[in-house]
């Protein structure tokens, strides 16, 4: 963040802020799973809520495996060694903490190293990035992007205040602070403008948070998606051109065994500009998604979902 101060900067702070998470998110990505273990300690009479749903987790696994176990010995086959070994109480225990799309909780999350590594769990980015999240959004908080709405803050207010101010409709014609919040139709005394600062600018956080998050997952799984749609798009170009070939070339040249021939000249050409094209497309990816995240979003949620319900409203033929 140095940077903002530098005399010969050109770039805002929002700039900064999305160089800074480009390359903390190069740098966890190549970072060595031993480096993001964490330890606790399991004791059974502490209300450790995260621990002490991650034990239960394991528990059920392990008894899961012991069963298996048993029925491979039955059977005259070596099992695995356990990966699921339970601490003993108050001992201390190594985690990773991964991707879980069916839970946030801590808890849901927490792997053993060695489960991590041999089942391949992706690690979960944001939550070792919580501290840079918070810091990165209070550098850009202040975008008007990031601003609460009057109404927003009127209601949040309110809620402080346990809705004392739910008579009070603002329409009274007192006057309303710089935002347009009205401080009396919040309640019957005058909201401190301490107050109202101390909301506005916790909403602004929590928006910016959010940004952030979704900026760092973008950054995360960005290039997978893009090959996703990418790899989608040149398959239909492929397809559009085999189709275009057959229609518009075959019926009029007299059909001999040249013909073949032609046809494989023509898709080596196209294959020889496949990695031009990809990189082009990858390029265009990334600027659509920087000026629209949602839109990448979209594209891949359509080319994912092509397969099992492909519209011929959206297909290249058509589209051409």
């Amino acid at each position: 963040m140095d940077k903002s101060m530098k005399i010969n900067n050109t770039h805002t702070l929002h700039q900064i802020v999305e160089e800074v998470l480009k390359k903390t998110i190069n740098d966890i990505s190549q970072i060595d799973l031993n480096e993001l273990v964490q330890t606790n300690a399991w004791k059974p009479d502490k209300n450790n809520k995260s621990v002490q749903r991650f034990i239960s987790r394991m528990q059920d696994r392990h008894i899961r495996e012991k069963a298996e176990a048993q029925r491979l010995i039955k059977r005259g086959l070596m099992p695995e060694p356990y990966l699921y070994q339970i601490p003993e109480p108050g001992e201390r225990f190594e985690y990773i903490v991964v991707e879980n799309n069916s839970s946030q909780k801590v808890g849901d999350k927490m792997e053993y190293p060695e489960v991590v590594r041999r089942l391949g769990k992706k690690v979960d980015i944001n939550y070792y990035l919580k501290s840079v999240v918070g810091l990165c959004a209070r550098f850009i908080n202040y975008d008007d992007s990031y601003q609460p709405s009057s109404e927003t803050l009127l209601e949040a207010l309110k809620r402080l205040k346990g809705d004392n101010g739910a008579d009070g409709d603002g329409a009274d014609g007192n006057e309303a602070d710089g935002n347009g919040v009205d401080e009396d139709g919040v309640s019957g005394d005058k909201v401190n403008e301490d107050e109202i600062s101390k909301k506005r600018d916790t909403l602004a956080q929590k928006s910016a948070e959010k940004w952030v998050r979704g900026y760092i997952k973008n950054l995360h799984e960005g290039p997978k998606k893009d090959e996703t749609i990418i790899s989608y798009l040149w398959k239909e170009a492929h397809t559009y051109a085999k189709n275009l070939y057959d229609t518009t070339y075959v019926d009029k040249i007299v059909k001999c065994s040249g013909n073949d021939a032609y046809w494989s000249s023509f898709l080596s050409a196209l294959d020889k500009q496949e990695e031009s094209i990809r990189i082009k497309l990858t390029t265009l990816l990334a600027e659509i998604s920087q000026d629209d995240i949602g839109s990448r979003e979209k594209m891949y949620e359509f080319v994912t979902k092509a397969g099992k319900h492909k519209s011929k409203a959206m297909t290249l033929e058509n589209i051409c």
